[in-house]
């Protein structure tokens, strides 16, 4: 330093009483005149280094204008000493393309501020010819820290080549360890790193020099190198040293933030003449194979629950049928203020629960396709909203743009998607507090551009759902979207662990995306993304038609035709029509419906409407009975009914020739008011 004033400063605690009375002292003049010697000696040797060495030295600031060049850089693009100083780097470059590229690589490695790889790139020399430099940069840096510029050391490249084909070779192995995207790196048996490729700086964050004087053990959590150190030393039940075998194994790469990258190691012995061969270790990232695992997973548990509810769901709603539309029928005939009556409608709340839960299974059962049309996803957003945030602590802050793209869903499936999603949500405030949600169109080039994810590119609304409860812990953090998981233990917030794997089951057969970003302590994000599709027509779908039958007028007239293969729906379903006011007759399967239809039209005893379940165990289903009964009568009046709410012919019931839709289980006023419906069309 100049200033012997600052040098003081800088090596004394100005504090301290010895700091102060040094101060007041003058070194003799002889030491003064020594130090300032020595400091011009040193002044002159770094400027001889700097001079003499074979490489070009420049230093350039954040803007890339070059505030320092060495002899040999002016050199090597023909300037005379001090004329590359103020000039912008870019303007040394051959071409545009080239210009281009530095100016990326530069704003590549300030932004990762990772350890710069060589840079080779053609250069244009004061005469206007070109000349192939290799570049090997570093970072500049002020007192904070903060990066303020580089300094590079350039080569020519072809004069720079060694001769003769034993050197050719080596830069060729090494040209080519370094280009492979594979970390490669030799240690000793005592672990001492010997080489390392670029892969492996650049993935560890460490410059080349620091791996050089470290241990494999630096780089490995303690029980992964364990099972190194095993398998090489023999202690396992592999001896890879003494087999000469290929250690293959998965472990993490300790990085200089200390973070963890998941890695695949293959590993074995460098034969050489030398008593102590060294191991060669190659790793390659793996972390996009564990994301795609995970999501492996995920879809496998996810489609194991699906499996499972298309086998249960329609049976269990055969049988709720019987049992809800007996309580209706019990309940007829007692005085609402009975404890009979009480009891009875205790147990049709309990049969509710049940009949929703297999609505959600039914939701995301893998057995029934979705029929999906093109959407407003913001209508569905706000109906959505509108309907669970009822509770006065909770408000919801939502930004659902007009623009949005269109995406094609089944309105159904994706509304109980989000209906869980936000119940999730709100769940995780037991005390009150705000939902976010926010919508957007994005598109992704690559598909790896949103964290957390490997997605296809394209275009996607998404859609964020933010909560601002305690978070969910790392270790739970993956779990959060598997059956029957829940961190809701107890009291009235208990949980069935089911609302988020419908989510997630529904939004991948949608061709979607979903994950949950949180830290314990912390609020929950869950981000959605939906495909985008630009030219479907828009359908709005979020409102019920509801009748117009005041509560309580509960009746009918006309003849009805029931055809189910269970007797216990029959037999119900046969007892609600008569007690609303209407003649039944009854058939167990298709084949038996459209003989019995006939007989009632030519005896001038026609049925007013048909009840038809869609599928039958035996003998003919509904649909193809709905064919022939139309070949009977063109202006018959089919009401198709089926256990699964979204079967295809559920959804398009008019496409089929139906006229009305019955969802079991139905309650005897559902079944009024679908009969209603349909006899007066």
């Amino acid at each position: 330093m100049d200033d012997p004033d600052i040098t003081q400063e800088f090596y004394i605690d100005d504090h301290s009483e010895l700091s102060r009375q040094l101060k007041d002292l003058k070194p003799p003049e002889s030491m003064r005149r020594n130090a300032e010697d020595a400091l011009i000696e040193i002044k002159k040797r770094y400027q001889s280094l700097i001079e003499t060495n074979l490489y070009g030295i420049q230093e350039i600031d954040v803007q890339g204008i070059i505030m320092f060049a060495n002899p040999i850089q002016h050199r090597l693009l023909g300037y005379s000493d001090g004329e590359l100083k103020g000039k912008k780097v870019w303007h040394l470059m051959q071409s545009e393309e080239d210009r281009r590229a530095l100016t990326e690589y530069l704003l590549k490695i300030a932004k990762r501020e990772r350890v710069p790889f060589p840079w080779i790139a053609r250069y244009r020399k004061k005469d206007g010819q070109p000349v192939e430099l290799k570049t090997d940069w570093n970072y500049l840096r002020d007192k904070k820290g903060n990066i303020s510029g580089f300094i590079s050391f350039v080569s020519d490249v072809v004069e720079g080549k060694k001769s003769g084909a034993e050197d050719e070779c080596d830069n060729r192995y090494r040209f080519l360890l370094d280009s492979a995207s594979e970390i490669i790196l030799i240690f000793n048996r005592d672990g001492k790193i010997t080489y390392v490729n670029q892969s492996c700086v650049f993935a560890s964050g460490y410059f080349e020099k620091e791996l050089l004087t470290m241990n494999i053990a630096d780089l490995l959590p303690p029980d992964r190198f364990e099972v190194l150190r095993q398998k090489l030393s023999g202690d396992g039940d592999e001896d890879v040293m003494g087999d000469r075998k290929v250690l293959l194994y998965e472990a993490e790469l300790i990085d200089r933030d200390f973070r963890l990258i998941p890695i695949e190691i293959s590993a074995t012995l460098m034969m050489s003449m030398e008593e102590e061969p060294d191991i060669l270790l190659v790793a390659r990232d793996i972390s996009e194979r564990k994301k795609l695992e995970k999501e492996r997973i995920k879809d496998q548990k996810s489609e194991y629950l699906s499996r499972l509810a298309g086998g249960i769901v329609g049976d269990m709603n055969n049988l709720f049928t019987g049992i809800i539309g007996n309580i209706d029928l019990a309940q007829m005939g007692l005085s609402p203020e009975s404890k009979a009556f009480k009891r009875l409608m205790d147990a049709r709340e309990g049969c509710e629960g049940v009949r929703i839960l297999m609505r959600q299974f039914t939701v995301f059962s893998e057995l029934i396709p979705i029929i999906k049309h093109g959407e407003s996803l913001s209508s569905l957003l706000r109906e959505t909203v509108k309907l669970l945030i009822t509770d006065p602590k909770i408000r919801c802050d939502a930004s659902l743009p007009p623009n949005l793209w269109t995406v094609a869903f089944g309105v159904e499936q994706m509304g109980q998607a989000f209906r869980n999603i936000i119940v999730n949500a709100c769940e995780a405030m037991p005390s009150g507090g705000t939902i976010k949600l926010f919508a957007e169109n994005i598109t992704l080039l690559t598909g790896d551009e949103e964290p957390g994810l490997s997605m296809m590119p394209g275009q996607y609304v998404k859609v964020s759902v933010q909560d601002e409860g305690l978070g969910v812990s790392e270790e739970n953090l993956d779990k959060i979207f598997d059956p029957y998981f829940s961190t809701k233990k107890t009291g009235t917030q208990r949980g069935r662990g089911l609302g988020l794997t419908i989510a997630y089951s529904v939004i991948r057969k949608h061709d979607g995306y979903v994950y949950a970003e949180s830290k314990s302590g912390v609020r929950t994000t869950i981000y959605v993304y939906l495909p985008a599709k630009k030219k479907l027509r828009q359908e709005d779908k979020y409102t019920q038609i509801e009748s117009g039958r005041k509560e309580g007028e509960m009746s009918g007239k006309g003849k009805i035709l029931v055809m189910d293969d269970e007797e216990v729906i029959r037999d119900v379903a046969t007892q609600m029509l008569q007690q609303l006011g209407y003649d039944v007759i009854t058939a167990k399967d298709g084949a038996e419906a459209v003989a019995l239809y006939k007989k009632e039209m030519e005896n001038n005893t026609p049925v007013n409407a048909v009840i038809i379940d869609l599928s039958v165990r035996e003998g003919m289903g509904g649909k193809e009975a709905m064919l022939e009964l139309a070949k009977i009568d063109p202006y018959v009046k089919g009401i198709i009914s089926s256990g699964y709410s979204n079967d295809p012919e559920m959804e398009e019931y008019e496409r089929y020739g139906f006229c009305g839709v019955a969802d079991k289980p139905y309650t005897l006023k559902e079944l009024s008011r679908v009969l209603e419906e349909v006899l007066n069309k």
